[in-house]
């Protein structure tokens, strides 16, 4: 007996030695990034899931996120890996703090999907095991295994929803994802991998290694596809974007009052000429928007610098590697100096201060390239209006356009015919404002494509409904550093509804459905300051119960007369889609020469396109809109600048499509 004993206590060694030599001999460990497939758009990462997943799921904010589809699409991976690690408690002790990364990768247009790579150390031989994966899914899920580049991979199929995961293991990661594309792009490259060792990715998550609940990358090169996917047509700012950015790197976390904070770096691309690099070539500066913008405003980003000229001599310089781009700015500048006898430099940029900011408001109608304004800060207001003055005197003098300074609520509102005037100053940022109205506010000369856009922003400064008023919104601007080089603040309920006919219809359609979750994150800031090679970047976003914000409904600048004309048109619950479109349009046509009694536009092949009566530079009397065939649109009337009295809507065929009632911009 007493030799049975020691033999199986010398075997019990034995076990333990082969498992201590099994957990503890070195072996073949590699970076969780090495899992990710190329091309990201957004990564994720955290040292420790569990806790991680805990902290955020168990907070407020985690009510409105998980709502969404996209925090929706990640959640289901997690739960069911999750699922994986935990049912083993042993195990589950073993792995410890994990770390994770999950990736986000474009699979078609509008479309999306996710790899999950977590490390789970030497385990993964054990939860490879097919009898082990069989006895814990059996009730739940369907468990089949093929075989790919001489791995195993298991396909976990839900009985319920029919959605499969597929998952394998290799070295220390597990590695899954719902899209077989992807997961098959993962097992082509984990020996030669791309993310991993992309030096740009590599240089912001070293920064923020170990910060923060979880760590958030945007990889600027897709993102540029990834809006496609969602905007009704590209767009050239953010194209420019990813021309300009390599990466940005966030550490995540939420302060006491639900606040969102991501701190952390973006790394440029300062070999490519554009607007943006000249940016960053000169200085920062200040911005004091808040106390201007009017509380209508959906979204501003304010660009800073030392001295604008010192922007404008860098964005040359630049330019000079581009001989054609360079060849026409310097061309455009030599033009307009010889036609109006003026010095650009001195005339045009010389009373411009440390800031330059491109402002959209909430829908007026007006159509989206006229809702937004430029905001250029003067370093000498009287100095700008001298300037100014001189330039449209020359223009009185040596164009055939005419035009008077029309006065509204005490502020002169003017116009300055010089094409191409903001794409020569600041770049293809600003390209779309093209000969615009302008007028002071504050510190500010305020350009607009449309005098209307003026007169809202005019409105909000005189009875000073503006952002810097709205709740929360004055303390939420202060987490900001004052000084920077770029600066995004968006006003969510307001941005939300600008956003329709920029986004595609599912997308519309889509935010539309999650309205009352979005608009629970009523305020989001985003700046970048140069620190270095890097920018030192910040990501803000507030946190408001759902259910309140919902209940206050889009924000709506009621003592604006031109918000009232917007609830009107825009917003008419009986107006279809259609109806609602044509009204919009209505408001697009902005004549040249404010001082003529009727404007009359007219189609390729001769017919009438549009013709309505002014008064004073404003539209005042009969509108008429036709068809190319000839056929009457819309026929309306105006009354200092709002729609009054019946409208009526026709179809190409001449069938009345519907009246709609005005009373002083109001619909009836």
């Amino acid at each position: 007996m007493k030799k049975f004993f020691k033999f199986l206590i010398l075997l019990i060694l034995i076990a333990l030695g082969l498992l201590a030599w099994y957990f503890f001999r070195p072996y073949n460990k590699i970076d969780v990034a090495c899992a990710i497939p190329n091309k990201p758009v957004f990564i994720i990462e955290t040292d420790n899931s569990y806790d991680a997943w805990r902290k955020l799921t168990t907070n407020e904010v985690w009510g409105s996120l998980k709502k969404h589809p996209f925090f929706t699409d990640i959640a289901r991976g997690i739960d069911v890996l999750d699922t994986i690690i935990q049912s083993k408690e042993k195990i589950s002790r073993y792995i410890g703090s994990r770390s994770m990364l999950i990736s986000m990768h474009i699979t078609g247009k509008g479309t999306y999907d996710f790899v999950y790579s977590i490390d789970i150390r030497r385990v993964s031989k054990l939860l490879a095991a097919q009898d082990y994966l069989e006895d814990m899914f059996a009730a739940k899920f369907k468990l089949k295994i093929r075989k790919y580049n001489n791995l195993s991979v298991y396909m976990l199929t839900d009985t319920a929803s029919k959605k499969t995961l597929q998952l394998y293991f290799k070295h220390n990661l597990l590695v899954a994802s719902y899209n077989q594309k992807l997961l098959e792009a993962s097992i082509d490259q984990i020996e030669k991998p791309y993310v991993a060792i992309d030096k740009n990715f590599i240089g912001v998550r070293d920064k923020i290694k170990g910060e923060g609940l979880f760590r958030i990358f945007i990889n600027y090169a897709q993102l540029d596809n990834y809006t496609n996917g969602m905007l009704s047509s590209p767009d050239p700012n953010i194209r420019q974007l990813s021309q300009s950015l390599f990466y940005t790197g966030l550490a995540f976390s939420l302060d006491d009052d639900n606040m969102i904070r991501c701190e952390g770096y973006t790394n440029f691309n300062d070999s490519i000429p554009s607007s943006f690099h000249a940016m960053i070539q000169s200085g920062e500066g200040k911005t004091g928007l808040a106390e201007v913008l009017p509380s209508r405003t959906a979204s501003s980003v304010s660009m800073g610098f030392d001295k604008f000229t010192d922007y404008f001599d860098n964005l040359m310089t630049n330019l000079k590697e581009v001989p054609k781009s360079y060849n026409s700015y310097q061309a455009n500048i030599k033009q307009a100096e010889s036609f109006l006898n003026i010095d650009v430099r001195k005339n045009l940029m010389s009373w411009i201060g440390d800031e330059a900011a491109m402002v959209h408001l909430a829908p007026m109608g007006l159509g989206r390239s006229n809702e937004f304004a430029v905001f250029l800060k003067t370093r000498d207001m009287d100095d700008a209006k001298k300037n100014l003055d001189l330039v449209m005197e020359q223009i009185r003098k040596r164009t055939p356009v005419k035009f008077q300074t029309v006065e509204y609520n005490g502020y002169n509102i003017n116009y300055l015919s010089v094409k191409g005037f903001f794409r020569m100053l600041l770049g293809k940022y600003f390209q779309k404002l093209d000969k615009p109205y302008f007028t002071y506010i504050g510190d500010y000369v305020v350009f607009s494509n449309h005098p209307q856009t003026l007169k809202v922003i005019i409105d909000g400064f005189v009875k000073q409904t503006l952002l810097a008023g709205l709740p929360d919104y004055k303390s939420f601007t202060k987490n900001f550093s004052r000084k920077s080089n770029v600066l995004m603040l968006v006003n969510t309920n307001q941005f939300l509804q600008s956003l329709q006919g920029t986004v595609t219809p599912s997308t519309w359609a889509e935010l539309q459905k999650n309205r009352e979750y979005i608009v629970s994150f009523p305020y989001f800031g985003f700046q970048l300051e140069k620190d270095g090679s890097l920018f030192k970047t910040r990501l803000y976003i507030t946190f408001k119960n759902s259910e309140s914000s919902a209940a206050e409904g889009p924000f709506v600048d009621t003592t604006s007369e031109n918000a009232e004309d917007t609830v009107g048109i825009v917003i008419a619950d009986h107006a279809s889609d259609e109806v609602s479109q044509m009204l919009s349009k209505a408001e697009e046509y902005v004549p040249e020469n404010t001082n003529m009694p009727v404007y009359t536009e007219k189609y390729a092949n001769g017919q009438t396109k549009v013709q309505f009566e002014l008064k004073d530079g404003f539209r005042d009397g009969d509108y008429r809109e036709f068809y190319d065939n000839g056929n009457l649109k819309i026929k309306g009337q105006y009354k200092q600048d709002h729609k009054n009295g019946v409208w009526k809507i026709y179809a190409e065929n001449g069938k009345l499509l519907q009246k709609i009632k005005f009373d002083d911009g109001k619909r009836k």
